[in-house]
Order: C-alpha cells, then structure tokens, then sequence
C-alpha cells in the first residue's frame, strides 16, 4: 500500500485548500486504486467541520514552532514534542510528501520577517515537511501551482535552492509560471498542468424555483484593484442589473471568511449587499463559514452562471461546466480560462467599469449554453492533462518503467 502525506495548506475558513486536498485524493485514487493511505499534516489546530466531507485524516502538528523544526532537523528533538515527533515518523515511512499550497515565490506577497536569513534556513522554515523528507531520502513534491511574479533576486535565489535541494519535482499550473521559473534559473525540468481542484467531485441540485447566478466575491481583488471605479460599486451594479433584466436569483459566495482576518470576503459581500440595498436591489449571501467545501462546490456547480474573482471559486465553476466570467488580477485566470476555451471572458482588475461588466455578463446569459457545452467538451482534457502530470509528480511512469 503506497502511503502519501500532504502537507503546506490550512483547510479552516476557506474553500481552495479544500479542494486541493479533494483533488489529491481523486488523483490518487485514479493512479492507485484503493492501494493507498493519505495523511494530511496542518500545522496548528483542524476546526472539525472543515473536514468533515474527507476520505482521509488530517493530523494536527500542535504546538509547532520554527525554532523546534530547525532542531529537529540537526537531530535534535525534544521526545516530550509529541506532534511533531509523529509527523517526521509518518514522513519517514511515507513513499511520497506532497506539498500542496498554491502560490510560492510571488513578489506581489508579503516577504517573511526571516528573510535575511541563509537560503537554506528560508526553505527549511518556508517547506518544513517537505525539506525534512528530501534530506531523508523521501520523494519530495510540490504539486501544480503559480509561481511569480519573480523580479526580486530574494524569491529567485528562493526558487532556485527549493527545486534543488527540496523537491525531486515540481508542477507549474500555468505555462507563464513555468517559463518563469525556467528564466530564475532552475535548470530542473517543470512540468505543467491545470490545478488539481478541477478533479474535485460534485452533485448538482436544485437551489431555488428560478435560475441562480453565483457570485463569488474577493477581498484579494479590493486589495488589487487599479480601476476608477470600486468592485463593490461595480458588483453591486451588476446585481441591481440582474435584478431588473433577468428571472434570476443572486448569491454572493465568498471564499475566505477567517474571523480574525480585518476584512475577509464575507466583509466584502457585507459591503456590496449595503450599496445594493441603498439601490433598491436585492441579493443573498451564501453561508460559506458553516459549509464543508463539497457543500460550496455542489452550490457553485448548480448555478446558472458565475461570476468570480476567487481562483477556486472559477476552477469549480468550469470543472462543473457552468458558464463562467472572471474578474481577475493574475495570469492564472488567464490560463485557466484557456484550457476551457473561455478566453473572452477574462476583465482584468485595471480595465473593469460597471458599463464593461454588465454588457458582458448580458453576453454570457445569452450565449450561456454555448459557453457551457464549449466547457463540457474540454474538460476530459483538463483532467487527462492532470492526471498525466501527477503520474509524473507521484513517479508513477519511472516505477513502471523499472519493473
């Protein structure tokens, strides 16, 4: 039986974590069958609710610190730090680590507080499970995701040491992120494939007497906005739009709802439902916090349309063949929308306006079951290119090449 451990993801109060993981297991299940065990690590606490709706354990490494990896990696651990001694004992007897979070070496992020620290010490602090693994001779990892931007010669030299000296393979969501890499330097081949979500399972169902138009909501995107006019103003706009032209219902449908966070998506709905309001409008709020992750798939899948400007939010929708219209900041909406032949409806965050915004979504109601049979027919596509790549990641093509 093949044991695989995942790590580098908090599953609590968001939707993407979540459905990585779903779309791990999907892919593990294809790959081996049932001849396999998934243990996930999550530093800190697992709030039961969030896996919940999960084939596999999720084993909480409490009472982690950075100072206590760092010695463990030299050898030294106290036996009284009990979580962290079983996590390192799983990764040993594992044949693969994978780590799994979706965005690394991005300039646009926040730099660690530890940056002036050896490139070596960054990695081990940045991917702890996964160095660990590598320096024990365990298959190290890291599953598809966006790298960059990279202009900082701080995340270069990042990127350089972690595909030597972490990972015996790395998969690049994107092409752009791929052949960002490939110009930092790294010299190891990356492969690249769509995100794992786009496996993640669903069931449609029936959410109210007239067709639902999901939109899921971005405290990201408030953060990256370069146009004249505000998201808030503008989704308002949209849904005081619908309200009037269409037999529809709105939902908002945030993706992060973090309590401690000062201004997550819930916060964000919050606020557009005010501007509604004040409109003359009307629209409901999903009730993401209290969902497991399948809950908000199967809502996003059994919408009419979604407009989204959260990553997983679209990857759900396309994955689900549901027409779908992105407000985006980053070429991953791009490439995304690309292997499911929807390129025209990308409006990036410098060039939206209520005016822009409205004529396109009129456009995508009245072309939605074209857009969604255009979706349908490319998904086998995605999830061959996924599989492809994780028979790859996992080594899967090298083990039968050896028998």
């Amino acid at each position: 039986m093949k044991k695989i451990i995942t790590c580098g993801l908090k599953v609590d109060y968001n939707f993407g974590s979540p459905s990585i993981l779903h779309g791990m297991f999907e892919l593990l299940q294809v790959v081996y069958g049932n001849d396999f065990e998934m243990i996930n690590l999550q530093i800190g606490s697992v709030l039961p609710e969030s896996v919940a709706d999960m084939s596999f354990l999720t084993y909480e490494v409490k009472d982690y610190s950075a100072k206590r990896m760092l010695m463990s990696l030299c050898g030294f651990i106290s036996k009284y730090d009990k979580y962290l001694r079983h996590a390192l004992r799983l990764i040993k007897k594992a044949d693969s680590v994978i780590e799994l979070f979706g965005i690394c070496f991005c300039d646009d992020l926040a730099p660690p507080q530890w940056r002036l620290l050896r490139s070596h010490l960054l990695i081990a602090l940045r991917f702890p499970f996964s160095y660990y693994a590598k320096r024990k001779g365990v298959r190290s990892v890291k599953n598809a995701a966006s790298y960059g931007p990279i202009s900082s010669k701080y995340n270069q030299k990042l990127a350089r040491f972690a595909s030597k000296h972490v990972f015996d393979c790395m998969v690049a969501r994107e092409e752009k992120s791929r052949q960002v890499m490939l110009s930092c330097g790294v010299r190891k081949s990356i492969l690249s494939a769509p995100d794992i979500a786009n496996l993640m399972r669903y069931k449609k169902m029936k959410l109210a007497d007239r067709p639902v138009v999901g939109i899921s909501t971005s405290h990201q995107i408030v953060r990256q906005w370069r146009s004249a006019e505000d998201y808030v103003v503008c989704i308002a706009a949209l849904c005081l739009h619908i309200n009037n032209s269409f037999d529809a219902e709105v939902i908002l449908i945030p993706n992060e709802t973090d309590p401690t966070d000062l201004y997550n998506d819930i916060d964000v709905s919050e606020d557009i439902i005010e501007k509604l309001v004040s409109l003359g409008g009307h629209a409901s709020i999903l009730n993401t916090s209290n969902m497991t992750s399948s809950d908000i798939k199967n809502h996003i899948a059994s919408c009419e349309v979604v407009v989204a400007s959260r990553y997983h939010s679209c990857v759900a929708a396309l994955s689900a063949g549901v027409p779908l219209m992105v407000v985006g900041w980053h070429y991953k909406y791009e490439e995304l929308l690309h292997w499911y032949g929807q390129d025209d409806w990308l409006l990036s965050e410098s060039d939206c306006n209520t005016s822009i915004l409205i004529d396109m979504f009129d456009k995508l109601w009245q072309t939605r079951e074209e857009r969604r049979a255009e979706i349908v027919a490319h998904y086998p596509e995605v999830r061959d290119a996924v599989i492809a790549a994780g028979k790859s990641m996992l080594g899967v093509y090298k083990d039968r090449k050896n028998e």
